[in-house]
């Protein structure tokens, strides 16, 4: 792997973190991060805490991967708008899929369940 792929790859995962510590305040102000712990059948916030972070570097490393596989926008601003699309694709298939399956064994996708 080269440099600037794994430079890519670590600016990436460290975007994934401060954007994970900004929308784990948020879970954490309505309540719901010990709802992540949960999903290991955890009632522990700090637990939470922790994989809402490790998950978040993930991902965002993730985006840096790709991100330096397809060379990426030309402009901050093209990244910016990617990356928040990227989240909003997570946040569907994450929070949106993924917990719900693991916790109850099916989805719903409706927008009571959304807000």
């Amino acid at each position: 792997m080269d440099k600037l792929r794994r430079r890519t790859i670590w600016l990436g995962a460290l975007a994934g973190l401060l954007g994970g510590l900004v929308f784990g305040v948020s879970l954490a102000d309505q309540g719901m991060i010990t709802s992540i712990a949960g999903l290991f059948r955890l009632n522990n916030s700090l637990f939470g805490w922790g994989i809402h972070l490790i998950l978040s570097v993930i991902i965002g490393g993730l985006y840096g991967f790709w991100f330096s596989i397809f060379k990426g926008p030309a402009k901050y601003s093209d990244g910016l708008a990617s990356g928040m699309t990227y989240g909003f694709i997570w946040w569907g298939l994450g929070a949106m899929t993924l917990a719900p399956i693991i916790q109850h064994g099916s989805v719903e996708w409706t927008f009571a369940s959304v807000s």
